[in-house]
């Protein structure tokens, strides 16, 4: 489908020129909010808004994931925090679900094996299938295999989207542009501000143990570590980014072991103090120089 028949589908006359920079990226930044496969909201936007986001969809911005097969109809798997699930997918491979994660996959999905992590942390055991790859749809970043083990971890709270292998090997791609063909204990973390990658090694196994409980961060971001404590134990950890912004540090913990111990090993570690009122954590500290 070309630019035309885009505007013709929606209805809309093709503006006569393109949109300003500053523009385009307000464009973008409302595609990449809509089209999460969130729930649907009735919203009205001007035409003039909608003819210019056809316009970048159909110039090529991203197109292959803006224009990505959004199922017609879908099953939802929702887990709250502080649960983890795992489940069955109907080609039989199997995924566990994080706290705080929602996944999505269309109902045809025997025939088009393709999920959407729209939050949060999934670890996928992938049936092999070389007539049907498996493709794991997080935000802006693909992940396609023929069977494997690995997880993809895209919370929307952080500034990042990592992929990690256990087992296998997966092809990482941003749109139409390759990432990365990751084998086993390969990592690749996208930046979502700056677009850039990092690849390192890993002990991939360790990054997915949080299945029985054990919850293993390695030279992770303070931001990392905060956000899989509220997540295990359905609080939220209030604390100011720019403080913190420079802290890298690991910690590993138990969901058994009380939130306050928790808390007071992060304490001892990366020497904040902490204060809890309800659900909410309230985090203070000198940060990191």
């Amino acid at each position: 489908m070309d630019k035309k028949d885009l505007y013709k589908k929606f209805g809309l006359e093709e503006p006569g020129h393109t949109p300003p920079d500053g523009v385009r990226r307000e464009i973008l930044g409302r595609i990449h909010d809509t089209l999460g496969f969130r729930e649907k909201k009735v919203r009205r936007f001007r035409p003039a808004l909608v003819a210019a986001s056809l316009a970048l969809v159909a110039g090529g911005v991203g197109a292959t994931w803006l224009l990505s097969r959004r199922p017609a109809t879908a099953e939802t798997v929702a887990v709250p925090a502080g649960q983890v699930r795992h489940i069955i997918l109907p080609d039989s491979s199997e995924v566990w679900l994080n706290a705080a994660t929602r996944l999505t996959y269309g109902e045809d999905f025997r025939q088009n094996r393709e999920v959407f992590l729209e939050d949060g942390e999934a670890f996928f055991k992938v049936r092999h299938d070389t007539t049907a790859p498996f493709v794991v749809h997080a935000g802006v970043i693909q992940t396609r295999v023929l069977g494997t083990t690995f997880r993809v971890k895209a919370y929307r709270e952080l500034s990042n989207i990592r992929v990690s292998v256990v087992s296998g090997k997966v092809a990482v791609r941003e749109g139409n542009k390759p990432l990365a063909i990751l084998g086993k204990d390969q990592e690749i973390t996208y930046s979502k501000t700056d677009r850039k990658t990092v690849e390192t090694r890993v002990e991939a196994e360790e990054t997915v143990q949080w299945q029985s409980g054990n919850v293993v961060l390695r030279s992770v971001s303070f931001e990392d570590i905060a956000l899989a404590i509220g997540k295990a134990y359905d609080v939220t950890l209030v604390f100011d980014r720019e403080t913190f912004s420079r802290c890298e540090s690991s910690l590993v913990f138990n969901t058994h072991q009380s939130l306050t111990e928790v808390l007071d090993l992060l304490r001892d570690i990366q020497g904040i103090n902490y204060h809890i009122q309800g659900k909410e954590v309230s985090i203070s500290g000198t940060g990191c120089h």
